[in-house]
């Protein structure tokens, strides 16, 4: 019987030893996780899609309550926001977002995929203007350096709006374009014209080197248009695109406040 159980022992130690070579750091590697070699500039899109999503419907909540647009759950501001409560916007912007449009704007440049990269800028001024409208300084030009800077430094918010100008002015849609008779017209395409970039520290002219000369007008043509420039802009490009329909820009709606802050003493 201790002969059996010596022998019984052995195959564990053997087993034991060979199951620690077959566990090196190599065999860990999660085989589902997304590398530069394996990345995916579609699925990328869709994931910072998924994520603006969720970012935006959770920025408009608190905006909207703080318009007296919805109801306030709380008697006072203190009462109803707690500094924790935002961070979940902090973690989808720095977590999520940011690097994830960085990573793929570099690969979408590289393979030309220039549809993604500027509906990806698009989402990137939208969510740091939001951050800097609420926060005012925030992390930037030192941020999403992982370990190597756990501490970046809150950028000035002027700069930063300066930034979001530089996401959003590399081109101005002049016009859409259609095709077909009056009442039966397909908007077919859009014209835009280069615009001049803002000359400012830490700013990068032309990142996707496409060299276009300023203020040369593009037409582009897509099977899909899709005109997202707000109650103004909509009804702007419209008007230049030649449509002849008295609704355009009719009814007009917005909901514009000043928020006015003030300090009181307590009794």
């Amino acid at each position: 019987m201790k002969y059996l159980n010596k022998i019984s022992l052995l195959f564990a130690f053997i087993f034991i030893g060979f199951s620690c070579d077959l566990t090196d750091l190599d065999q860990l590697d999660n085989p589902n996780a997304v590398t530069a070699a394996n990345a995916d500039v579609d699925l990328y899109f869709n994931e910072i899609q998924v994520s603006f999503a969720s970012y935006f419907n959770g920025t408009q909540g608190t905006g909207m309550q703080l318009a007296r647009m919805t109801a306030m759950f709380g008697n006072n501001y203190q009462s109803a926001y707690s500094p924790n409560g935002f961070n979940w916007r902090w973690n989808m912007a720095y977590a999520a977002l940011f690097p994830d449009i960085d990573a793929m704007n570099e690969l979408a440049t590289e393979k030309k995929q220039f549809f993604h990269v500027g509906a990806a800028k698009i989402m990137k001024a939208y969510v740091l203007q939001s951050l800097v409208d609420t926060f005012g300084n925030v992390p930037y030009s030192e941020a999403l350096q992982g370990v190597d800077n756990p501490s970046p430094k809150a950028d000035d918010a002027s700069a930063l709006y300066g930034v979001v100008a530089t996401l959003l002015s590399d081109a101005k849609v002049l016009r859409v374009l259609f095709h077909g008779k009056r009442g039966f017209q397909k908007a077919v395409g859009v014209e835009f014209e280069m615009v001049n970039p803002r000359m400012r520290e830490g700013i990068l002219i032309d990142p996707y080197k496409l060299k276009i000369p300023k203020r040369r007008k593009i037409r582009v043509y897509a099977k899909n248009i899709i005109l997202s420039a707000g109650n103004w802009g909509s009804t702007v490009v419209l008007k230049n695109s030649g449509l002849k329909n008295d609704n355009i820009g009719r009814g007009f709606t917005a909901h514009p406040y000043i928020p006015v802050m003030g300090e009181f003493e307590r009794d």
